[in-house]
């Protein structure tokens, strides 16, 4: 499959998606959902991203954060 034909899919994917989550919700009320959604995601990453710095991390991943955060030092008791 060529990489445009998946962008197609992927986008009709989407909007798919998102038609179905917004049901017969006026746009107007919809956007109110997805800017907290799109917000929620920007604290996540910003969030993130200090503790990365906070533990010297480099390139963290979502996907590998639990592993990443077991490779980090404890103190002792």
């Amino acid at each position: 499959m060529t990489d445009k034909k998946q962008s197609n899919q992927l986008e009709q994917a989407l909007w798919s998606s998102a038609n179905a989550l917004r049901g017969s919700m006026d746009a107007s009320e919809y956007k109110n959902y997805l800017l907290g959604l799109i917000f929620y995601r920007f604290l996540s990453a910003k969030a993130l991203k200090v503790f990365a710095e906070n533990n010297r991390l480099q390139d963290v991943d979502f996907a590998d954060l639990k592993k990443t955060i077991s490779t980090i030092p404890r103190p002792r008791e």
